[in-house]
């Protein structure tokens, strides 16, 4: 059974380092309570008990570590990360990819389906990680600086591309600095449909890092010294607004698609 005093992250701490400010001090938006406020990152995205301390260590040894010791690294310029990376880097990012719907899910068998996957032998984690590179290009998205980056409690947001044939395609998104995004893209999107991620400082992908269905958006410390509270909650709540409503008519185009096609 897991510990009960055992501080789980759903959400590493590594990853939402750049967003602290004072003593590991977190601002945030809560869409229920719809407004900013304050929380330790201790314990803005942790449970009690839901993990072993080896499903943690296994976490720390085969996807923290190695991703927070290259951070520096995958600022660089340039979008495609290199399919030389370092093995333990590379399976750490395929890794990322991969647990972090479980590790934030609410479903109540989320962690045994995480200790399940990561529990497994290196031999099988590294098999997962090589199936992942063949089916996923990975890449990063810097954003401007005047928009930076919201880090979703869900530890990642949805990435829409731009439809082919009335077909909406999604990639996988994972905050890395307030500037900075790695994204998991299938690789059935063609780098076409992608393009408008880049476009005018990579508004939309800023946009789109409220989520889809987070609950709290943590805000970098510079809009809250710089933007009115007001005026932070309703560029959030609009781009939320906006998220909802593109992947709501995607849903539809893909229940009309399916009518049409099953009378032809």
């Amino acid at each position: 059974m897991p510990s009960k005093s055992l501080n789980c992250h759903f959400v590493s701490r590594f990853l939402t380092i750049p967003w602290e400010h004072g003593e590991r001090m977190l601002w945030f938006y809560d869409f229920e309570r719809d407004r900013l406020d304050t929380a330790s990152s201790k314990h803005l995205f942790a449970r009690e008990g839901t993990n072993t301390v080896e499903v943690e260590r296994r976490l720390n040894r085969l996807v923290e570590t190695p991703i927070a010791s290259a951070r520096t690294a995958l600022w660089a310029n340039g979008s495609d990360v290199s399919q030389d990376l370092e093995w333990s880097l590379f399976r750490a990012l395929a890794l990322l990819i991969l647990l972090q719907p479980f590790r934030s899910s609410d479903s109540s068998d989320r962690s045994q389906t995480l200790e399940e996957v990561i529990s497994r032998s290196d031999k099988d984690i590294d098999g997962l990680a090589h199936a992942i590179g063949a089916t996923w290009r990975l890449m990063r998205i810097t954003v401007s600086d005047r928009s930076p980056l919201v880090y979703p409690s869900s530890g990642f947001f949805p990435l829409l591309a731009s439809p082919i044939g009335g077909k909406c395609a999604f990639a996988f998104a994972v905050p890395l600095s307030p500037i900075h995004a790695f994204v998991g893209v299938p690789s059935d999107i063609q780098s076409e449909q992608t393009e408008h991620w880049s476009a005018n400082g990579a508004g939309f992908v800023s946009n789109y890092s409220v989520g889809y269905r987070a609950s709290v958006v943590v805000v970098h410390p510079s809009l809250v010294n710089a933007l009115p509270e007001a005026e932070i909650v309703k560029a959030i709540r609009d781009a939320r607004a906006g998220v909802v409503k593109t992947i709501e008519l995607c849903g539809q185009m893909a229940l009309v698609l399916r009518k049409i096609e099953a009378l032809i």
